[in-house]
């Protein structure tokens, strides 16, 4: 049976196409540490979760555009290094709770 890609909701689109630009721009100068690098990539991960996609939807979406579209130019090691710091973050910003969500489950019973 033939598998459909992965395809991501069209409201991630201008955060898929800012992480596309921030990761193009630095991997060239190898700065991918750079902070706005790193708050793209949670801004893409936490548009996921709010759109209600589950995290392995994201990773295998974010792994192909990182694959395919964002390090295609670069070395097999370094896309796997940089590949795995990404998706890293991907996996905190997916999961970081901001204030609202942490007050409602406090105000739960257990």
């Amino acid at each position: 049976m033939h598998r459909q890609p992965h395809a991501l909701p069209t409201e991630m689109e201008e955060d898929e196409a800012e992480l596309l630009r921030m990761i193009r721009s630095r991997s060239p100068l190898r700065q991918l540490n750079d902070p706005d690098v790193h708050a793209a990539v949670e801004r893409y991960a936490g548009c996921a979760r709010r759109l209600g996609l589950p995290p392995e939807q994201l990773l295998v979406a974010l792994k192909q555009l990182l694959r395919t579209r964002a390090l295609h130019d670069v070395g097999d090691w370094y896309r796997t290094v940089l590949s795995d710091r990404i998706i890293v973050w991907a996996i905190e910003g997916f999961y970081r709770m901001d204030c609202a969500s942490a007050e409602h489950f406090e105000g739960e019973d257990s």
